[in-house]
């Protein structure tokens, strides 16, 4: 006689795992790239303030700003 197991629920419990780190795998590149982002903005301000030695421009001056450079695109 003859026994023919059946391997489905021996391929889904490796599946399963597997499924498991590949979404891992996709959340460390995510915050891989986050990273990335948050240290090139960090570049850009640091030079930002190198550039205006210091100065913080305050949240009006920076709308008017805005405005002002929309106004000259526009």
């Amino acid at each position: 006689m003859l026994v023919e197991l059946d391997t489905a629920k021996l391929r889904d419990q490796i599946a399963r795992p597997r499924a498991g780190l590949s979404a891992a795998g996709a959340r460390v590149a995510q915050t891989t790239a986050t990273v990335g982002e948050a240290r090139a903005n960090l570049a850009r301000f640091e030079e930002v303030a190198r550039l205006s030695g210091g100065k913080v421009p305050s949240r009006a001056e920076t709308r008017w700003r805005a405005r002002r450079a929309g106004a000259r695109s526009g």
